[in-house]
């Protein structure tokens, strides 16, 4: 099994977008929020969405296992002034203790099994005060997982699975997407061999 996931060295750079731009369905988001609104980040990495919406004047909580992360998340944030907590922690220890207006697991869940990731996502909902939004993008079993992923991918989700643990609540953003980019082992070694991930994403609204 790979020591540590190609991202801890990435976020060793404290000036770089380790997974890149913030995400569309995150920009969606937003625009749904009232202004300063109580955001949860769950396994946030290096901050993008997070700080995207703490920028945006929301009380944003982050949460990340990484340390090196965390570290980059508190860099950030000091360089754009802004408030934010930034929480060294594995998402399973997180207790919820108060209500958000938002919820993201972005990205998170499938890198914890199946019986601990299904309490956090109760927890998610359950703690999403009403008319609030959840905000979760897990990588799908569609595809075989690629080399410098698959030791990780203890959780991985069935395609569609997500849908179905969101009846109930109104569908704002649904997305299957098949992403074809470079694995990081095989960069590593010099050979740059091309992965698909597929991804299903959800944006959905607690029932008032």
């Amino acid at each position: 099994m790979n020591a540590q996931p190609w991202w801890e060295t990435s976020f060793e750079n404290l000036e770089t977008s380790t997974f890149g731009k913030v995400t569309a369905e995150v920009e969606i988001l937003n625009q749904h929020l009232a202004p300063g609104s109580k955001i949860l980040d769950l396994g946030c990495a290096d901050g993008r969405h997070g700080i995207y919406l703490a920028e945006h004047g929301h009380d944003v909580v982050m949460v990340d296992i990484s340390a090196k992360g965390i570290r980059k998340v508190q860099h950030r944030a000091e360089v754009r002034r802004l408030q934010v907590t930034a929480l060294e922690m594995d998402i399973r220890d997180y207790v919820f203790d108060q209500q958000f207006d938002a919820v993201l697991a972005h990205g998170i869940l499938m890198l914890v099994k199946r019986e601990e990731w299904a309490p956090i996502l109760r927890n998610m909902q359950d703690f999403t005060k009403p008319g609030g939004f959840n905000l979760v993008a897990v990588l799908t079993d569609s595809e075989p997982p690629p080399e410098d992923l698959k030791d990780f991918l203890v959780g991985i989700f069935h395609e569609g699975e997500l849908k179905t643990l969101y009846e109930g609540w109104a569908e704002l953003f649904w997305e299957r997407k098949r992403k074809i980019d470079r694995d990081q082992a095989t960069i590593d070694r010099g050979q740059a061999k091309e992965r698909i991930l597929t991804l299903n994403k959800i944006m959905a609204r607690k029932p008032a």
